[in-house]
């Protein structure tokens, strides 16, 4: 095992973390999909011990979600993307959170036959993957 650190590109704080040759790709998912300022913040809020508690809550309400997303109406999946994009975000899920907005946003606009749901359905899963990893 190695030891990185990283600087986060908002605030140039660090963070060290160990890894090996295999887990650097998901390390460059977890900067894509996760906001590491957001995390600390909410950290700093619910205290450290609380942190992952608060990440599995996420994480087991989202897979029981995925499920019912592939099987909701119109209302139902604007609900869902305005709900969504402000829990994400609260957990640094940012890149799920500006894809659960376009969405809320197109409903408000577009047809939803025409609304592709599947990249959120792909990212929320690959979000949720990372949050696990976390969580190990």
């Amino acid at each position: 095992m190695a030891l990185l650190s990283l600087r986060c590109k908002n605030h140039g704080s660090i963070f060290k973390e160990s890894f090996d040759r295999e887990s650097t790709a998901a390390m460059d998912a977890q900067q894509h999909l996760l906001n590491r300022n957001t995390i600390e913040s909410l950290k700093l809020q619910v205290g450290a011990d609380m942190l992952p508690v608060v990440i599995a809550t996420f994480v087991q309400e989202g897979e029981a979600a995925i499920e019912q997303l592939q099987h909701i109406d119109e209302q139902q999946l604007q609900r869902f993307c305005h709900t969504l994009k402000s829990s994400a975000a609260a957990i640094g899920a940012d890149a799920l959170a500006q894809e659960a907005s376009k969405i809320d946003q197109q409903l408000k606009t577009i047809s939803p036959v025409s609304i592709d749901t599947a990249p959120l359905l792909r990212l929320y899963r690959n979000t949720l993957i990372v949050l696990k990893s976390i969580l190990n």
